[in-house]
């Protein structure tokens, strides 16, 4: 079962799933995506567009969150399969109640967009005079932490109005260690050596060259699913190809 916007009842008929859908700002396709691209390239870079770019993520969590806790309370045994920018299953996993699945698991089909030791959330850091790389990702993972205080910020006001207790790492980094586990999906020569890399479930073979999320999160659920018991997918959306 899959909770993403309608737009893609199509791609969930493909794949041979149920679609539940969102509406609202979270129900959107390929036209709400043209109008957002616009918009946020009016913007400058920096403070406000990570401000911009994360806000419109986070404000659909409430709906998406919604209907997930709809879905859960149907399937109390699934665990939640989520991409990485699908926020509706973080309320409980900062604390608020209602009904927590046994287990998440995010994934995504790029590098990770998590800091590290010798990393930026964009991989290895520029150079600077006078550190050496581990100083230097420290200065340039501080510096993008401080512009995105905002953002950041902002996603725990939208999570604590769903009932979340607990605070967030900076958004960046949520998005990836949140469910405990993540699956990166990309290839290995798209990701960068990581020294203190967390727990992550790592799939690069098939799944990786799976040309779409949604298909991509049933082959993470046959992976990590335990016998007997299902999977559900929880997915931002992607727009329809040619």
């Amino acid at each position: 079962m899959v909770v993403s916007g309608s737009w893609f009842v199509w791609l969930a008929d493909v794949v041979g799933v149920v679609l539940v859908p969102l509406a609202g700002p979270a129900g959107f396709g390929d036209r709400r995506v043209g109008e957002l691209r616009a918009w946020l390239h009016e913007l400058s870079p920096g403070r406000v567009f990570l401000g911009a770019l994360f806000g419109w993520l986070t404000d659909m969590g409430p709906t998406q969150s919604a209907v997930l806790q709809q879905v859960l309370a149907q399937q109390p045994d699934a665990a939640v399969l989520r991409e990485a920018a699908f926020c509706g299953a973080w309320p409980q996993l900062l604390g608020a109640p209602g009904v927590r699945s046994w287990r998440t698991v995010g994934f995504g089909i790029f590098p990770l967009t998590l800091s590290g030791a010798e990393l930026t959330m964009m991989g290895p850091p520029p150079p600077r005079a006078g550190l050496d790389v581990r100083g230097a990702a420290a200065a340039f993972n501080a510096e993008l932490a401080a512009q995105l205080t905002g953002a950041t910020a902002h996603v725990q006001y939208v999570m604590a109005g769903l009932g979340a207790t607990a605070m967030l790492p900076v958004i960046s980094d949520a998005q990836i260690l949140l469910p405990g586990v993540f699956a990166q999906l990309t290839v290995p020569s798209f990701e960068y050596p990581r020294i203190d890399a967390p727990g992550i479930a790592a799939d690069r073979g098939a799944a990786a060259r799976t040309a779409h999320r949604m298909a991509a999160a049933l082959l993470v659920a046959r992976a990590v699913a335990a016998p007997g018991r299902r999977a559900h997918a929880g997915h931002r959306g992607r727009p329809r190809p040619d």
